[in-house]
């Protein structure tokens, strides 16, 4: 359960939403799970696939430039398909500090670490983009086996025709951009509680994921 949602609608017809919850395993476990491109169908029932377009090869870390394509199932049955970009990496509390890889992150050895993203949808859904800032830090307790996921994001259509039907069509998928980041969060909690219940070694993120 999260402990904080939000929802903003603005003048623009744009969208914006963050939320946080407190996650029972380490932040190098949760992190882990953030930046698991591969597994995302895995930590999220609703992802049908996840496709690499950058010719990175399967289970190598997340970098900025990395791009897939993921497909999606609404709860209407209807499939969603998106190019996922990561646009940023930050690491530390300096925002200004830029990491270019997973592996640079880890070298800082800090927290909190962060990286956004940005998406562009397939028809019926194109003309509309959004972007997700995923950030992992400490919790303010100073407990090692407890850290704390915060999500943001934002969706708005690009051109003026775009947003008449964003206005007037698409309302529902405004609501399912809403949703599935919520539930994607809830997800990742899950998954990364249960890594932290088990404590597992340095294995593949979709091996533990996948083991229950």
């Amino acid at each position: 359960m999260l402990d904080h949602r939000l929802l903003k609608k603005h003048s623009s017809g744009s969208i914006g939403g963050a939320a946080s919850v407190t996650v029972p395993a380490s932040c190098d476990q949760l992190w882990r799970v953030v930046t698991s491109i591969d597994c995302a169908a895995e930590y999220s029932p609703s992802i049908v696939s996840v496709e690499r377009l950058d010719s990175s090869p399967k289970h190598s870390e997340m970098k900025v430039g990395s791009k897939w394509r993921e497909m999606r199932l609404r709860r209407d049955g209807r499939r969603v398909v998106a190019t996922v970009t990561v646009f940023r990496m930050t690491s530390g509390d300096d925002d200004e500090e830029a990491a270019n890889t997973v592996g640079d992150a880890a070298k800082s050895a800090s927290y909190p670490r962060s990286v956004s993203c940005a998406a562009t949808y397939e028809k019926p859904h194109h003309g509309i983009t959004s972007s997700c800032t995923l950030t992992v830090r400490p919790c303010e307790d100073g407990k090692k086996e407890h850290s704390v996921l915060e999500g943001t994001f934002a969706a708005a259509p690009v051109g003026f025709v775009d947003k008449v039907k964003w206005k007037f069509c698409l309302g529902c998928f405004k609501k399912e951009i809403a949703k599935a980041h919520e539930h994607d969060l809830d997800q990742i909690v899950a998954i990364a509680a249960r890594l932290g219940s088990s404590s597992p070694g340095k294995g593949k993120p979709d091996s533990l994921i996948r083991s229950k």
